[in-house]
């Protein structure tokens, strides 16, 4: 939560700071008004001010606009205001403001500070809505080189609605974080004296929900994939069909949504742009791995009912194996675990077994809401990856899915530990 100008980043708190305090800074330096809280500053002969920083000059009058009557005195100011006072000395004459290491000894030369003089000429900019939206959003940072080139950029956005083109030009990618220190499928596959650290971290990466959304977007980084996050957005009840909405809009870069409920399960989907196809990619902890659901691997599945097993290839079919799937019906099923308020439903259990993840696995009731938080990841050139990997394995497979693509990487890795372990059987 910031906007960076230059080298300096500025969270929300800052400025708001510059916002109120523009209006009495512009009439304190100008005729009438608000004059007597410079007046005050630089009419105290035994005193001296010093401001490290803009902030700091603008909270002092802020505080000093704030305070009764009665206590804008040398004795009685508020205690914020007091941390800037020095004794009048040969250094630090009487009556003089020093901002940002440079003195000046009257309202009328500290009208000219570029400190001072940069804000008055961006009043618009600082207090309008826009820079205040841009600091305040929770997932993208923004980086402008100049006051002036955010002054441009943002224009008159009032910051509701879409943020304007120019200004995304100036936004800072948000990466997922790389897994390589946790997984990495391209390492060399020894004996027995690491053998079981790969299979733990194989399994860590795909063995389990929340563990294959982190490391499917983590190693699209790794592999030099362009990932970046778009938007995070939680949709709750009632939402179901902005859910089915956002997932039907077409998308004009590869997207992957990553899509979980804390409580449940974590998936993904990849859509691409060239015919808005998409696909299921997902584990499952206590019954299958992501490559296994992405039909890349005969291992990986670990249900014992068989009734169980029955259900889960029968879904697998139509929902895996890096099928293009039906997102429209898969959307109208989220909607409906959407339609009750909490997990602990009789309606949230229905709902569940008409999803393709794990049919066979009842609900625990609980009153968490019942809820999905949907990252959106746009990947601008999954050739990278279907490249890399390509090369790597000697590829010659369909490059559909960049999903996919990680998988079967995943996939091969998998198939060395086994020959490994094979081996050690012998």
């Amino acid at each position: 939560m910031y906007v960076q100008i230059g080298t300096t980043k500025y969270p929300p708190a800052d400025i708001a700071i510059r916002r109120k305090a523009l209006d009495q800074l512009g009439d304190g330096l100008g005729e009438g008004g608000h004059a007597a809280s410079l007046a005050f500053l630089f009419g105290v002969p035994g005193s001296a001010w010093t401001f490290p920083n803009e902030n700091a000059f603008l909270r002092a009058l802020n505080i000093f606009e704030a305070a009764p009557v009665e206590q804008r005195t040398p004795q009685t100011l508020p205690n914020m205001l007091t941390v800037a006072r020095r004794p009048a000395s040969v250094t630090l004459p009487g009556g003089t403001v020093t901002l940002l290491g440079t003195r000046y000894a009257s309202a009328a030369a500290l009208a000219l500070a570029p400190p001072v003089t940069d804000l008055l000429a961006l009043t618009a900019t600082i207090r309008g809505a826009g820079l205040l939206a841009l600091a305040s959003d929770p997932l993208n940072g923004y980086a402008f080189p100049t006051w002036a080139a955010a002054t441009t950029a943002l224009g008159t956005w009032n910051g509701q609605g879409a943020v304007p083109p120019a200004v995304l030009a100036f936004r800072v990618p948000v990466r997922p974080p790389s897994v390589l220190v946790r997984y990495d499928p391209s390492s060399v596959v020894t004996g027995a004296q690491d053998i079981v650290d790969h299979e733990r971290r194989y399994t860590y990466a795909w063995g389990t929900c929340g563990m294959t959304g982190e490391h499917m977007t983590g190693r699209l980084f790794d592999l030099g994939g362009d990932i970046q996050r778009e938007a995070e957005t939680t949709f709750g009840q009632g939402q179901g069909a902005a859910l089915r909405q956002l997932l039907l809009t077409p998308v004009t870069v590869r997207t992957v949504y990553e899509i979980f409920n804390p409580m449940l399960h974590h998936f993904l989907i990849e859509k691409r742009p060239s015919d808005q196809g998409a696909v299921l990619q997902q584990g499952y902890i206590g019954a299958y791995t992501a490559p296994w659901w992405a039909g890349l691997t005969t291992e990986g599945m670990s249900l014992r009912k068989p009734d169980a097993q029955e259900s889960l290839a029968a879904m697998r079919t139509y929902w895996g194996g890096g099928r293009t799937i039906d997102l429209g019906t898969l959307g109208t099923r989220l909607g409906a675990f959407l339609a009750e308020p909490r997990i602990s439903t009789v309606g949230s259990a229905t709902a569940w077994r008409q999803l393709p993840f794990l049919p066979s696995v009842e609900l625990t009731p609980m009153n968490d809401p019942a809820a999905w938080v949907v990252r959106t990841w746009s990947v601008a050139d999954p050739q990278t990856v279907f490249d890399t990997v390509e090369n790597r394995l000697n590829g010659g497979y369909p490059q559909e899915w960049v999903t996919h693509t990680v998988l079967r990487e995943a996939a091969e890795y998998q198939g060395r530990i086994a020959v490994v372990r094979a081996s050690l059987r012998t």
